[in-house]
């Protein structure tokens, strides 16, 4: 993910909690960043020089943020700090990048 808690893809989400400065994202809450972090798990393997983060560019940031604002409203109500504590909000990115990560193995 691109500058993670300054990330311009969040831009026209119309997620509340999202600092913005004259149009530009200038902090998006730690309970919304971390469940997305948490998902690109499924991306992590360890290979003789150490560990490697493999994200398959077919996964956009885009993608992952939609479904945190997806979470964001539909299990944390519109509350960063419960989407950070809420295994629901973790689950439903997790599903999405499982799957990416599912398929870069079989390729």
């Amino acid at each position: 993910m691109n500058t993670g808690k300054k990330n311009q893809n969040f831009i026209g989400t119309q997620i509340r909690s999202v600092e913005r400065d004259g149009g530009k994202v200038v902090d998006v809450p730690d309970g919304i960043i971390f469940p997305i972090l948490a998902s690109h798990a499924a991306f992590v393997y360890q290979s003789a020089a150490g560990w490697q983060l493999n994200k398959p560019a077919q996964l956009k940031d885009e993608e992952l943020i939609n479904v945190a604002k997806q979470s964001y409203m539909d299990i944390a109500s519109h509350n960063p700090q419960s989407m950070g504590k809420s295994k629901a909000c973790y689950s439903s990115l997790m599903q999405v990048t499982s799957i990416y990560a599912r398929l870069l193995r079989q390729a």
